[in-house]
């Protein structure tokens, strides 16, 4: 009776016009056409989107994960077995590959991943630092999303594991689905990379990925380009924390003087920070990230 009564408040999360959690749904609604009554009907799809134009659909499960978590009281949340959140993360897999095979004659993939981000978290860098948890909620959390990951690992062999962040073999036209913006990194091995926001439903292509920079007040990002150098030092919500003020701002500058563009490329970014940034340390910072 206890396991019946948790496994039914993980079924009964909030949802949409898909049987997958609500953030997850919302993005999807961007995608096809509702299987079921939305949970906003007057809510107005923010752009229209053709999967058979991709050739893949990256899916972050640490994404459907955290919008599981958002999607059930917190109280269920907490009552939910780590084997109840791995069944229900596993039929919401289903459904998204089910929607991908028929809806867009499978011709575009989902591909589903999550990564550790060993490889990031060991680079040696002066000033680097992590977003770690630190209340009872966040490690609470933490650790019944890391112990899903593995019995996920265990039971499936359908998910890719990354030590760093997304890199495609194939040149592929992708969309993507994360919360992460550190997953966006490598667009370059992509022929094109869109990202597909939860809970908005919104497709961003790179020229708009700086909202995933962590705001400055008073400060505009609209004109940077979403770089894994830019990154690193301005930080972002879930990851990676932002380096001191002193150097976003030293940035911010050089990005303004030397007029950058949201395709600038790396080359031009590391020459005009070579030549404006005169602290040592500051410029040996940049150099090594």
């Amino acid at each position: 009776m206890l396991d019946y009564s948790l496994g039914l408040s993980l079924s009964e999360r909030t949802t949409s016009a898909f049987p997958v959690s609500i953030g997850t749904s919302l993005a999807l609604e961007s995608l096809f056409s509702p299987q079921k009554e939305p949970y906003d009907p007057q809510r107005v799809i923010p752009n229209r989107v053709n999967p058979q134009e991709y050739q893949s659909f990256w899916v972050n499960v640490t994404t459907l994960f955290r919008n599981l978590s958002s999607a059930v009281s917190k109280e269920s949340f907490l009552r939910a077995s780590v084997p109840e959140l791995t069944a229900t993360i596993e039929e919401e897999i289903d459904v998204i590959q089910t929607l991908f095979q028929t809806e867009a004659q499978n011709l575009c993939k989902p591909i589903f991943y999550y990564s550790t981000y060993k490889k990031l978290k060991s680079q040696n860098t002066p000033g680097l630092s992590f977003r770690e948890p630190s209340t009872e909620q966040q490690k609470f959390y933490h650790h019944q999303l890391e112990n899903t990951l593995k019995l996920l690992e265990r039971h499936s062999d359908t998910v890719k594991v990354f030590d760093d962040s997304v890199i495609s073999d194939h040149k592929d036209r992708s969309m993507i689905l994360t919360h992460q913006p550190y997953d966006l990194v490598r667009f370059k091995s992509f022929e094109r990379l869109d990202l597909l926001e939860s809970n908005t439903g919104v497709l961003k292509p790179r020229a708009l990925w700086h909202s995933k920079y962590t705001p400055m007040s008073g400060k505009s990002f609209t004109h940077l380009p979403f770089t894994r150098k830019l990154l690193l030092i301005f930080g972002d919500k879930y990851l990676i924390k932002p380096y001191p003020p002193v150097l976003r701002n030293q940035i911010l500058e050089t990005s303004i003087n030397r007029k950058w563009s949201v395709m600038t490329t790396d080359d031009k970014i590391n020459l005009d920070l070579s030549l404006d940034v005169k602290d040592p340390y500051m410029a040996a910072v940049i150099k090594s990230l």
